[in-house]
């Protein structure tokens, strides 16, 4: 008997593709919204720190302007941030969708061929039985 040939092998193989694909998007985007985390802390810590010495005592009035500023620009920065960080864990969660989407359409694809190979293997015994029932039954005749 010929070996196990599955029709839709093609098929599984671009699903397989398309699933590894959806993953790594899934995978950049993640880190997208796990970077942008990182750059709020950044800015939480850079605000604290200035807010420290600014309520030093040998604070001049200079400096208290220029900390002034700084910290309206960080809160900007802040600001923009956390929109991004918003539109980033949007496009994450779509891209857990279309991953989980195809994850399933593999799947779909990987049980239909293990359970097409499992009736192929039943027939290749049943076969061979036969066979040798064959050669058995020959042998006492």
């Amino acid at each position: 008997m010929k070996a196990f040939e599955f029709r839709l092998e093609k098929l599984l193989r671009l699903r397989e593709f398309d699933e590894e694909r959806a993953k790594i998007e899934l995978g950049k985007a993640v880190s997208k919204v796990e970077k942008l985390k990182y750059t709020l802390e950044e800015i939480a810590k850079e605000k604290i720190s200035t807010h420290r010495e600014m309520g030093s005592d040998q604070f001049e009035l200079e400096s208290f302007i220029a900390s002034e500023h700084y910290l309206q620009m960080l809160n900007e920065k802040k600001e923009v941030c956390i929109r991004k960080l918003a539109e980033a864990e949007l496009e994450a969660e779509q891209m857990r969708i279309l991953f989980a989407e195809a994850m399933k359409k593999r799947k779909i694809l990987t049980k239909l061929k293990e359970k097409k190979e499992s009736s192929w293997k039943k027939e290749v015994r049943k076969e061979e039985e036969n066979f040798i029932d064959d050669i058995v039954n020959s042998k006492s005749t």
